[in-house]
């Protein structure tokens, strides 16, 4: 007997948890239940009368909630990345030390680090790092020089989709458009003008670097938007704080002037859209600013002792 009012002490608070689960249980049904009846009555997909009628009878609480609604969706849109939301051609432009190379590595390495899409690029911008399941140093973006996919007036090789896009560093180079009437320019244009139109329906983006302020023609006209970065470099607070103690200046990010191209105005074809701020998130410890460096390797260098007349 003193055994049975000892056990029911003890597992007292087990049966007020279980009478509760149950009340719970009961309410929540209850309410979901309540909650289904009421959506029958006031459905927008169904297209019912109700609707239209609950919504004038919400005012003027209605103003509230679709004014901080639409500025909810509009502060959505505005964080997206421009450039990396942009699908087509796009250029970065900029003298030397602005950041357009920072930037383009920026791009792919933001790319191959969120969706796992490396980039084909047509300069070695990406140093080789230590790939521990290969237990080997790589490299995950893809070169392939321009003129192995578009040269001799055709396209020599299909880009596939599992990269996220092309990288043309030094544009220019490519395309200088004072020689726009030469056969060696025009055996690239062609090729590369008619892919341009199609990017969208194939790899998705191309980005090219260069140090001018504008294109061919015809390619102006395919541009989609084009970027002017000023680097912004600060100290790496972190790394001084937590990680090795040295004081080293990194890149934060760059801001950017973007512009759309107006080709009615020859004189003046880029159009300011938007000026934004875009954070890095590379790591540039990969980042090969001498890319390029071998591209005069092939002459002969100067010897001091020999005598020019």
């Amino acid at each position: 007997m003193n055994s049975d009012w000892r056990y029911r002490l003890a597992h007292f608070s087990d049966s007020i948890y279980l009478v509760t689960s149950k009340v719970i249980k009961i309410l929540l049904l209850s309410h979901n239940k309540s909650i289904r009846i009421w959506q029958s009555f006031f459905n927008i997909f169904n297209k019912n009368a109700l609707w239209k009628k609950a919504r004038f009878l919400t005012w003027p609480l209605h103003k509230i909630w679709t004014y901080y609604y639409v500025k909810i969706v509009k502060r959505k849109k505005e964080e997206y990345d421009i450039i990396d939301s942009t699908e087509g051609l796009q250029i970065i432009s900029g003298n030397t030390g602005s950041g357009k190379s920072t930037l383009g590595f920026d791009i792919i390495e933001k790319d191959l680090l969120l969706n796992n899409k490396p980039w084909y690029v047509n300069t070695l911008i990406e140093k080789p790092r230590y790939y521990t399941p290969l237990e080997a140093y790589v490299r995950f973006h893809r070169y392939i020089p321009f003129n192995k996919v578009w040269s001799d007036y055709k396209m020599k090789l299909q880009l596939s989709n599992d990269y996220g896009g092309y990288l043309l560093d030094e544009l220019h180079r490519i395309f200088d458009y004072r020689l726009n009437q030469t056969n060696e320019y025009l055996s690239k244009f062609v090729p590369f003008r008619d892919y341009s139109v199609l990017i969208r329906k194939h790899i998705k983006k191309i980005v090219g670097l260069t140090q001018m302020d504008r294109l061919d023609i015809q390619l102006m006209y395919l541009v989609k938007l084009w970027h002017k970065p000023r680097i912004d470099i600060g100290f790496d607070y972190e790394d001084w704080l937590i990680e090795t103690g040295l004081f080293r200046f990194k890149i934060k990010g760059w801001f950017i002037d973007t512009y759309v191209v107006d080709t009615s105005n020859p004189s003046n074809m880029l159009i300011l859209y938007k000026t934004w701020y875009r954070k890095s998130s590379a790591n540039f410890d990969y980042f090969d600013t001498y890319a390029f460096n071998d591209v005069y390797n092939h002459l002969p260098k100067d010897n001091p002792n020999i005598k020019y007349s």
